[in-house]
């Protein structure tokens, strides 16, 4: 299953990923960075030196007045639109990640890697490579030329093979650790928690019960509430939220209770079949025993953050 391609403002960036502001005898070379700031850098000779900022310098008694309002206008619309497009794409491939989408070959490299604003934005995200029977057969990132490698850095031949978002469960927790140190190393942040969750499991007496145990009860602030479940991929109907699961045709369900100051799980269930909408009782129900491990995965984490 393939996410639908998205097609992401520029920011007002070129084809290079980059934006130049002129002060008259100075320019300066802006970039966006994988946590949805901005880095400057002054250029000479068309070459960028000196020291990353994050905001354009003070203009000398040489700067042309004109033109340095100009420059910090640009800068300061460019600025928030990358922000605008980090928001919006943050939820996509989040979702994308907990549904385990797949890219058919080449496309990510035509989504990703030829969009110059979201390029750097998901430079820290880890991907994989897939086999005839979804099994994951390579972990991979994008380095700074936009070629494959792996976590020593080894070129990774994608080939025709669809491609992934790396899901803990699908990793062995000593190559995730490889990941986490590469991704630190190269001071590379992820607009999405991918590989920093510990994988949740089902509570050890859980057994073939329908409800969900380990709830807390505690709950959070209900924009807390409603923005986790969200972009984990829940999708509210009422007092009651969807996970549909697409590999094993289920669907987690959620109902809650609570109001503005305080809302709270009570009650997660798994369905049989996919689900857009609650169907009517009795409900299909499965034992959680028999839930996927990506999908126990993201509702237990998922319900864990909103207590």
């Amino acid at each position: 299953m393939s996410p639908a391609m998205t097609n992401p403002d520029t920011c007002g960036f070129d084809s290079r990923g980059q934006l130049v502001v002129d002060y008259g005898p100075r320019q300066f070379q802006v970039l966006p960075s994988s946590d949805g700031k901005l880095t400057i850098r002054e250029l000479v000779d068309g070459v960028a030196t000196g020291p990353r900022r994050t905001t354009l310098p003070a203009p000398r008694k040489a700067d042309d007045p004109d033109l340095v309002a100009a420059a910090k206008a640009l800068v300061a619309d460019s600025r928030r639109r990358v922000q605008a497009v980090l928001t919006s794409e943050r939820d996509v491939y989040r979702k994308a990640l907990g549904a385990q989408l797949r890219w058919r070959p080449g496309e990510v490299e035509r989504q990703v890697l030829g969009h110059p604003v979201l390029r750097p934005l998901l430079a820290g995200v880890v991907w994989t490579l897939h086999g005839s029977h979804d099994e994951v057969v390579a972990a991979f990132r994008f380095d700074e030329d936009g070629q494959p490698v792996d976590q020593a850095d080894e070129p990774v031949q994608v080939g025709d093979q669809p491609v992934g978002m790396a899901h803990p469960v699908d990793l062995d927790p000593g190559l995730v650790r490889e990941w986490q140190q590469v991704l630190s190393d190269y001071e590379l942040a992820v607009p999405f928690r991918q590989l920093d969750y510990p994988i949740g499991v089902l509570p050890p007496d859980q057994g073939d019960e329908f409800d969900l145990r380990g709830l807390s009860g505690m709950g959070c602030h209900e924009l807390k509430f409603t923005g986790v479940l969200d972009a984990w991929g829940w999708q509210f109907v009422g007092k009651r939220a969807l996970l549909p699961w697409h590999w094993s045709n289920q669907t987690a369900l959620l109902e809650f209770q609570g109001g503005y100051e305080s809302t709270r799980v009570t009650r997660v269930v798994l369905l049989d079949g996919l689900r857009k909408r609650v169907p009517r009782k009795p409900w299909p129900l499965l034992p959680w025993s028999a839930a996927p491990a990506h999908l126990v995965h993201d509702v237990v984490t998922s319900t864990r953050i909103v207590g």
